[in-house]
């Protein structure tokens, strides 16, 4: 075999640093795989259109956040892990699943509970058009933003007072314009 790409390199270098940091609970390379099993699932799941139960939707954005937010909190050499903050992941599920509606949609990631779908008189085969201006949907998107705020707030503080310096810049960017948008919808 060729020598190792330079990506190959990259990956095995920041697993290395992660590893060399990492705590006993700790679990960088699995949370590597984790983030690529992820994105597997989402190509299988677009390709069939699959429509998820709101369990299920909520359960996905933990398997899909979770991971990089360790990953995250690992490299700048936090304490917190995303059990401590779970908010951080179902709240960007959450907002990114509004944000993206028509692009995820059009792709066949559907990020609707199927409950939902069912209700507002759809399938995972409607046109984004027929989706887009049904009320259902927008109250379904509106409520979940609206319950997923608070416990943004409460993340944001718990950060805060964590008092990890890093920990508050890296997460004040990624919260503060979740918030924005939530805000602004």
């Amino acid at each position: 075999k060729l020598g190792k790409s330079s990506e190959e390199l990259l990956l095995q270098y920041s697993v290395e640093v992660l590893e060399s940091k990492a705590k006993p609970y700790d679990d960088p390379r699995g949370d590597f795989v984790r983030a690529i099993d992820v994105i597997v699932y989402d190509h299988e799941r677009a390709a069939q259109r699959r429509v998820l139960s709101a369990e299920e939707i909520e359960q996905y954005y933990r398997r899909a956040f979770d991971p990089v937010i360790n990953i995250t909190l690992l490299a700048i050499d936090s304490n917190l892990r995303s059990d401590d903050v779970p908010a951080l992941s179902y709240g960007q599920g959450r907002v990114y699943s509004a944000r993206d509606f028509e692009t995820d949609w059009e792709r066949g990631i559907i990020n609707l509970p199927r409950e939902i779908v069912s209700m507002a008189g759809l399938t995972p085969n409607s046109s984004f058009g027929d989706v887009r201006n049904n009320q259902t949907i927008a109250d379904w998107f509106h409520q979940s933003l609206i319950r997923t705020k608070p416990d943004l707030l409460e993340a944001h503080e718990l950060i805060r007072q964590y008092g990890e310096r890093q920990t508050q810049v890296v997460f004040n960017r990624l919260i503060s314009p979740i918030l924005k948008y939530i805000e602004a919808h």
